[in-house]
């Protein structure tokens, strides 16, 4: 049986704010499908990578894929994750355009 949890940790150089990680017990699941994180440089905001399965796709109104949504830190996601994408680098791509051109 697998549990997963989630822990806090804080990025190397971040100051204050904390990212969730998943951490899963299960050597045998397959980690394709893991989100990914990471923090805009010029604006400090969070932002995570995570593929939604047809349910859970469902719930945002969308297909299922990879999506993407970015918060400042301490605060919640402000709408609706963007996506889907296809792939994981399609909804980082996409991230890392908009974050260039506009304020998350």
């Amino acid at each position: 049986m697998a549990t997963a949890a989630a822990r806090f940790v804080q990025p190397p150089g971040a100051k204050g704010g904390a990212v969730a990680r998943a951490v899963i017990s299960d050597p045998k699941r397959h980690t394709a499908c893991e989100p990914l994180y990471d923090i805009d440089p010029r604006t400090g905001a969070s932002v995570e990578i995570f593929y939604a399965d047809r349910a859970l796709a469902t719930s945002f109104g969308a297909r299922a894929g990879w999506f993407w949504w970015a918060c400042q830190p301490g605060f919640l996601p402000g709408g609706l994750p963007i996506g889907p994408f296809a792939t994981s680098y399609g909804a980082y791509r996409n991230f890392a355009t908009r974050s260039t051109t506009r304020q998350l």
